[in-house]
């Protein structure tokens, strides 16, 4: 059976979110430029079980970077994000921009997961479940300390 090729539709949620996280959070997520991330969202097909992450994201490399507005493209799944009241939808942009590089001699790579995620996400959540906790807060209607390291 043939492949049924994903729709993609801009998510013009997340540059308005992720400049809020960043303008009220600019000590953790110094450095992001988020003119240069572009997220779509497939929009025809759910996220695969196989999947446990809700996102990738991919780097622009060079040559295409030089005549690409964008050096990061993130993907999500529609069905993942249309399901997230707005507070988990924040702490998913918080996880998506711990994978973009911020020195720019990082440009054309992201940042890896520490595990199976980001460790300042898991430390300041206390745990891996924080996008399906109906009682963590919300990031930008509470004040957080993000812990970045083991600061315990």
């Amino acid at each position: 059976m043939a492949q049924v090729k994903p729709i993609f539709e801009i998510v013009n949620d997340f540059p308005k979110m992720a400049r809020k996280i960043i303008g009220k959070y600019p000590e953790t997520f110094q450095g992001i430029e988020i003119d240069e991330v572009k997220c779509v969202a497939i929009t025809n097909k759910n996220r695969p079980e196989s999947k446990d992450i809700l996102w990738s994201v991919q780097a622009v490399k060079e040559p295409i970077r030089a005549d690409c507005p964008y050096a990061w493209y993130v993907t999500i799944w529609s069905s993942d994000w249309d399901v997230l009241s707005e507070k988990h939808r924040y702490l998913l942009v918080s996880e998506i921009l711990q994978g973009i590089p911020r020195d720019d001699g990082d440009e054309g790579k992201v940042i890896s997961f520490d595990s199976k995620g980001y460790k300042t996400m898991q430390r300041t959540f206390k745990g891996i479940d924080y996008l399906t906790d109906p009682d963590i807060p919300h990031i930008i209607d509470e004040e957080i300390r993000w812990i970045t390291d083991c600061q315990f």
